[in-house]
């Protein structure tokens, strides 16, 4: 649970190749549905420090950001995605293009 009361899903590779990430969904009941209202994905090589990237994105609001690279090069991004039922939430494909996330 979030600190606002929201459920976090968190799905990961932390075991496999040198390719780890993490996937959060913050999903809060909203319009008699559970929707995912703040999905966050980061990513990292183990061998390759340059190959890092987060993107946070607050669904409620339109407002995040995303980090690149080792020297973690952050930069706000702008969504118009409104939060969707988590029936419909497919992996990182509804992350904007902003974010550079792999499909």
């Amino acid at each position: 649970m979030a600190d606002n009361g929201s459920a976090l899903r968190t799905s990961m590779n932390e075991a496999f190749g040198s390719h780890r990430w993490h996937l959060i969904l913050a999903i809060a009941c909203r319009q008699n549905a559970f929707r995912v209202i703040g999905p966050t994905y980061d990513q990292y090589d183990t061998i390759n420090a340059d190959d890092h990237q987060l993107c946070d994105l607050k669904l409620l609001t339109g407002c995040g950001y995303t980090e690149r690279g080792a020297n973690v090069v952050r930069q706000i991004v702008r969504t118009t995605q409104p939060p969707l039922p988590v029936t419909v939430w497919k992996g990182t494909t509804l992350f904007p293009p902003a974010c550079h996330l792999p499909n």
